[in-house]
């Protein structure tokens, strides 16, 4: 999934690719230009840890709590 970010303090967008590992809840993710082509390699997003900055852990908390939420959605409607 492809999540679009505006940074808060330079107002530039970013997109984000986003995998969710619910076995171990945590996500992967990499930066993507507009078209979904890579722009770097996957990284790991643990919560426990956060990311480098408070502006990227609350979207990969957010991003986090949407996956979560799907998959959980998924779940209970393929039962």
């Amino acid at each position: 999934m492809i999540f679009h970010f505006e940074e808060t303090a330079n107002k530039l967008p970013y997109n984000l690719q986003v995998q969710y590992h619910p076995n171990l809840d945590y996500i992967t993710l990499r930066e993507v230009n507009e078209g979904g082509d890579p722009m770097e390699d996957w990284v790991d997003y643990d919560p426990k840890c956060g990311a480098s900055d408070d502006e990227e852990t609350f979207n990969c908390d957010e991003i986090l709590q949407t996956m979560r939420s799907i998959y959980n959605h998924n779940v209970r409607t393929n039962f």
